[in-house]
């Protein structure tokens, strides 16, 4: 009896102990456990890219600081650097991280930053920090040019030249038996420079269609313009006596019968040649040349024709004079010289030279005539180009 007393005792005792050792092992704190967070540190950059900061925060699960640790990096990759406690600027329970992408090329790097607790009975902690190179952006594309602006229209065509002008004062100066004198305004061609004249008679009424373009005197046809705005006188010779004619003119551009431009028909004028037998003319005093060498134009050999008309004191033409007229080359001519008939009688005051030409180059050169008892005259000057 008092052997299963001890037994019962002995096992109480034991079921006590083993009760208060369970106890005593509830009661004691739990192990600490760390937690990060991040729990991983994913970054990514362009190539040669300053360095970038990062951080870690520790906890544990009651919210308060974590017992002491360490960190290391597990492959000290050299693009990571990790500042632990201890180090200017970090706190106990934040790892201070920087990642360094300058040096690195295009890739993925990566490395594994471990937390040791300095109580071994509480887990290590393992963050995984993973740093992504990209290519550099490349610049973005230069905006196109703007478009070119479109061209300037072209310019308008010149205005086609005017016709040449109209004669519009053509007068009867003064008649004898066989010739008229006529005078008139020069005009513009058209094209600004001065015109030229086809002059046309018939005994009265006159029809320009059907008149006779003159052919003696200084109006025969075609007249050269000299300026425009200029008066002009210009003889008709060959006529009838005592007989009533009319004339009309117009100016044109070109030459005639090829490529001629006409202006407008000036108006008809009138006149009656003188009949009977005239008083006796004055006596000629002096020569004067009434239809000048063209001033250019001329080439070697082409002929031209001149007037030469003996005029009295007075002025005018000394019709009964009828005396041998000689024309003489002068200027700067070294060889060659004029050829043709140049002398000739005049008729009723007028020597008509006709078939001229010249037989080498000169510029400026003119002619003079000459005449028994007379003044001597001296025509304008001309040009005579080489072949």
């Amino acid at each position: 009896m008092s052997t299963i007393q001890k037994r019962l005792a002995a096992l109480v005792g034991l079921t006590l102990a083993i009760s208060c050792s369970v106890g005593s092992l509830l009661d004691a704190p739990p192990i600490k456990v760390i937690g990060v967070t991040p729990p991983k540190v994913i970054y990514s950059a362009q190539e040669r890219s300053a360095p970038q900061p990062a951080e870690l925060v520790l906890s544990t699960a009651h919210g308060d600081a974590p017992p002491p640790w360490t960190a290391h990096q597990a492959t000290n990759a050299p693009w990571l650097t990790i500042f632990p406690p201890g180090s200017p600027g970090s706190t106990p329970d934040t790892v201070q991280l920087a990642l360094d992408p300058s040096q690195l090329p295009v890739g993925v790097y990566r490395d594994t930053i471990v937390i040791v607790p300095d109580d071994h009975s509480i887990a290590q902690l393992r963050v995984p920090v993973e740093l992504r190179v990209v290519d550099t952006a490349p610049p973005p594309p230069p905006p196109p040019p703007p478009p070119p602006p479109p061209p300037p229209p072209p310019p308008p065509p010149p205005p086609p030249p005017s016709p040449p002008g109209t004669v519009n004062d053509l007068s009867v100066a003064s008649v004898t038996d066989s010739s008229v004198t006529l005078t008139f305004t020069e005009v513009d061609d058209g094209t600004g420079q001065p015109a030229k004249y086809d002059i046309r008679w018939a005994i009265d009424p006159i029809s320009w269609p059907s008149a006779t373009s003159v052919t003696r005197g200084s109006c025969r046809v075609p007249v050269a313009g000299t300026s425009i705005g200029a008066g002009r006188s210009c003889s008709v010779r060959g006529l009838q006596p005592a007989t009533a004619y009319q004339f009309q003119m117009v100016a044109f551009r070109g030459t005639l019968d090829v490529d001629a431009v006409f202006g407008g028909l000036s108006n008809i004028a009138s006149g009656t040649t003188t009949s009977g037998s005239p008083p006796p003319p004055p006596p000629a005093t002096r020569l004067g040349f009434t239809q000048d060498p063209p001033p250019t134009g001329l080439s070697v050999g082409g002929s031209f024709s001149v007037e030469v008309t003996a005029f009295d004191a007075q002025g005018g033409t000394a019709t009964g004079f009828s005396g041998l007229v000689t024309v003489t080359l002068e200027g700067p001519i070294v060889i060659g010289g004029l050829n043709g008939t140049k002398s000739v009688n005049a008729v009723n005051g007028i020597a008509t030279f006709n078939n001229l030409s010249v037989t080498g180059a000169c510029t400026g050169c003119w002619l003079t005539a000459t005449a028994a008892g007379l003044a001597g005259a001296t025509s304008g000057k001309f040009t005579v180009a080489g072949l």
